[in-house]
């Protein structure tokens, strides 16, 4: 017996659902592990926070995982890299990438509204910057044709591990394709 589209649907929702939960579950055992070093150091560990963070807002997720980073002791945020994609730029965002629905609640642009808001809220002044809104060509893509003002997370990036006496942990909460640019252009 076949299944139907709906019922195939449904388990795709399914898994991504399972993968979704394992993701969470692997950042937190991670995010676990670092306020444990941290702790044991009696120091506060510095971060960049790589996300898909939009305004107005795709997933309510994204802004937890910023405050939280404005927010625990145990962190030293250094810098807010975006991981923000063209599709969702646009009105509708039609096929978004792998995993992803369509989005009827567009446009939306990089959350540098968010972290202004935040960088008042918590009296900080957290640099922001947006890594390129294209999808890399390769995965050996730099993507250095990228429009200027989407190179800015890169050299933020780049500047903040440059100026850092200690290692910086880079956490990704958005798709790993942001990340994956920053850290291989990094080399």
């Amino acid at each position: 017996m076949k299944n139907s589209p709906d019922s195939q649907s449904r388990a795709d929702d399914d898994l991504r659902t399972k993968v979704s939960g394992l993701l969470l579950v692997a950042m937190l055992l991670a995010w676990m592990e670092m306020v444990a070093i941290g702790a044991e150091n009696d120091r506060r560990i510095p971060i960049i926070d790589v996300t898909d963070l939009y305004h107005p807002r795709q997933d309510v997720g994204d802004n937890f995982d910023l405050i939280a980073a404005y927010g625990l002791a145990e962190l030293d945020l250094r810098a807010v890299i975006f991981d923000c994609s063209a599709p969702f730029r646009q009105p509708e965002a039609v096929d978004p990438g792998p995993g992803l629905a369509t989005d009827k609640g567009g446009p939306r642009e990089p959350g540098f509204i968010p972290v202004l808001q935040l960088n008042y809220i918590f009296n900080r002044n957290i640099p922001c910057a947006t890594a390129p809104f294209a999808m890399m060509k390769s995965p050996t893509d730099e993507m250095r044709d990228a429009p200027g003002f989407q190179q800015q997370g890169l050299e933020l990036l780049l500047q903040v591990l440059r100026d850092s006496k200690e290692r910086v942990h880079v956490l990704s909460f958005g798709s790993s394709e942001g990340a994956s640019l920053l850290i291989h252009s990094a080399r």
